[in-house]
């Protein structure tokens, strides 16, 4: 889901625009209890099948009504639906969820279900911790990368994998047209040999893949090239952001964090000295978003005090970073003007001591 005011930035860098701006919610009137009842099916990110561990722990807890007093956990078949229910006498049932399994990263996301009706089963795709990954695939509208760019094809080696398929994904990825390219990426060649010069090849277009889903809406597309991109041991550090990014726009905030954060703690030297500047402070705008997205939905005091404070101290960083550039580049500027925006409304809505 795309929180209130969320953009992704390189929304922001090519386009110029923002998402737009939904509605606040409203306090809905209390109305006759009825029961409402959520399904989730837990299922593995590149393959779209269900987990390679028999069990899954699942968590939750009731963000609205905030007076439903209802949470839970649960260790669960993974290969079967899990089943939440509760009496809503509001609008909806709101239920944030925490996924968890030895062989994947955990996955934070919320639900929702209409009052007296059932939602689901929602597949909730978790991403392996393992290198086991399929060919990844999605469907499709607008975003592509300024700074940290998308990975520029590279030359060809000696492999004699059919590379057709990829050079028109990058022939259609430079016009700007992202259905086509998203649709030859999916047609590559698995690589045989994942430290061979073709692997390499294949993960840039991953990543260019994912920003083709990216600029179609389609944050699962995005969300199973890019999770297929990091699985490979090259260390594109353009991979993991453009992964953090939607991570957190799809309500992962966590995972989202932990990708952008593995850029500053794992692949600083694969970043040239000359783009460390403005990497490491649109790394600081990415986590702002990511925790003003978590800012947007949180629905319980303590969760909307500590976003609040961890989105403005980001914020922070990244406008110290911004203003120690001498000229400043066109794409922090851009970010610039976001995170004020967004600084504004956060201070208005509590203002603090930043």
């Amino acid at each position: 889901m795309l929180p209130r005011g969320y953009s992704l930035l390189f929304s922001l860098l090519l386009l110029g625009g923002c998402a737009p701006e939904g509605p606040r919610r409203e306090q809905a009137p209390a109305q006759e209890p009825a029961t409402s009842e959520v399904l989730v099916q837990a299922v593995d990110a590149t393959t779209g099948a269900e987990l390679s561990d028999a069990e899954v722990t699942i968590r939750y807890l009731a963000r609205a009504p905030i007076t439903l007093d209802a949470a839970g956990v649960d260790r669960v078949p993974s290969a079967e639906p899990y089943r939440i229910t509760g009496p809503v006498a509001e609008d909806s049932l709101v239920l944030e969820l925490r996924l968890e399994a030895p062989s994947y990263f955990k996955l934070d996301t919320v639900v929702s279900v209409a009052r007296g009706s059932t939602a689901g089963p929602f597949r909730l795709a978790m991403a392996p911790r393992t290198d086991r990954r399929a060919a990844g695939g999605g469907g499709g509208a607008p975003t592509g990368g300024r700074t940290p760019a998308a990975p520029p094809p590279q030359p060809s080696g000696a492999e004699d994998e059919d590379r057709t398929s990829l050079l028109a994904g990058d022939r259609a990825f430079e016009t700007g047209d992202w259905r086509t390219a998203a649709g030859q990426y999916r047609r590559m060649i698995t690589p045989r040999n994942r430290a061979g010069a073709y692997a390499r090849e294949y993960q840039r277009a991953l990543v260019r893949q994912g920003i083709a889903f990216i600029n179609l809406g389609d944050w699962q597309g995005a969300l199973e090239a890019l999770q297929e991109a990091v699985a490979f041991d090259f260390r594109e550090y353009t991979a993991f952001f453009y992964l953090g990014q939607v991570q957190c726009v799809v309500g992962q905030y966590e995972a989202g964090r932990q990708s952008l954060n593995h850029i500053r703690e794992w692949l600083t030297l694969h970043i040239s000295e000359a783009q460390r500047p403005v990497v490491f402070a649109l790394l600081d705008f990415q986590l702002g978003m990511c925790s003003y997205g978590e800012f947007s939905n949180a629905r319980i005091q303590a969760d909307l005090d500590r976003a609040r404070q961890r989105a403005l101290g980001e914020f922070q960083s990244f406008m110290d970073k911004a203003n120690a550039f001498p000229a400043m580049p066109p794409e922090i500027q851009a970010a610039v003007g976001q995170a004020q925006r967004i600084m504004s409304e956060i201070r208005v809505r509590d203002p603090g001591p930043f």
